[in-house]
This record gives structure tokens, C-alpha cells and sequence, in this order.
């Protein structure tokens, strides 16, 4: 995913950045190169989408379930408030992202599902989620 930035005549107003391999305590790194495939194959789903005057989107719609027959991997998952692994492990990060993407723009936000708390935190990490 990389960078993000938000130009408005030509001015950046906001810069994000989105780390896909973190290093993560006692997780394998296979995880973290899954998670990295199944963001691909979503954002193939998502990626030049225009959304319309009173058009919704739906990243799940847009996207669908993530299956073993669509090449999605296990990666990491939250089930039931636990960490656990699963097929499409580590597409809410880019739910997350494209949240941060609308929340700084004019478009109107009407639902949200996210996680509670900071499921996976970085190693060594010193400023709060």
C-alpha cells in the first residue's frame, strides 16, 4: 500500500502511511507475506472504483469473502477477541486505510466496524495506537 497523499490544488493537506510487514511478537512472517497477497487481490477488487453522488460503497461487497478459490492465504485474523489465523487474514487494514482516506474528505462516513483495541502491536512500539 505505501504512501497516501491527499493534493488539493496541488497541495498535500495529509500524508499516511501504511507499514504491511511489521514486525509483529511471536508471529510468523509467512502471516505478514500472506496478509501482503490477500491486500492485493482485494485492492485488484477495489482499485479504480468512482463512487457516485449518493452511491454507497461497501468494501466487503466490493470485495467479497475471501476463499482459497480467489487465492486468498491464512493470515491474521481477530475471532471472538482473540488473535487466530484464517483465509484473507489482514484485509482490515485496508478497511482501515480506505477509513482514513474518507475521514479526510468530504464524504460522508455512515458505518464503521473496526477493532476495539490495537490487536497486533508493533515490537518496541513507544507512541500509543
Amino acid at each position: 500500500m505505501g504512501k497516501i497523499n491527499k493534493k488539493f490544488d496541488g497541495f498535500v493537506i495529509a500524508t499516511h502511511r501504511s507499514i504491511i510487514l511489521r514486525k509483529l511478537k511471536d508471529v510468523d512472517i509467512c502471516l505478514q507475506e500472506n496478509k501482503r497477497t490477500n491486500l492485493s487481490l482485494a485492492i485488484q477488487k477495489i482499485n479504480n472504483i468512482i463512487i457516485e453522488p449518493n452511491q454507497t460503497l461497501s468494501f466487503w461487497k466490493l470485495v467479497g469473502r475471501p476463499t482459497k478459490n480467489k487465492g486468498y492465504l491464512t493470515g491474521l485474523v481477530l475471532n471472538q477477541g482473540k488473535i487466530d489465523t484464517g483465509i484473507g487474514g489482514g484485509l482490515c487494514q485496508l478497511g482501515n486505510l480506505i477509513f482514513w482516506i474518507f475521514a479526510h474528505s468530504p464524504l460522508d462516513i455512515t458505518q464503521r466496524f473496526r477493532h476495539s483495541f490495537d490487536v497486533f502491536p508493533d515490537i518496541d512500539r513507544k507512541v500509543p495506537f
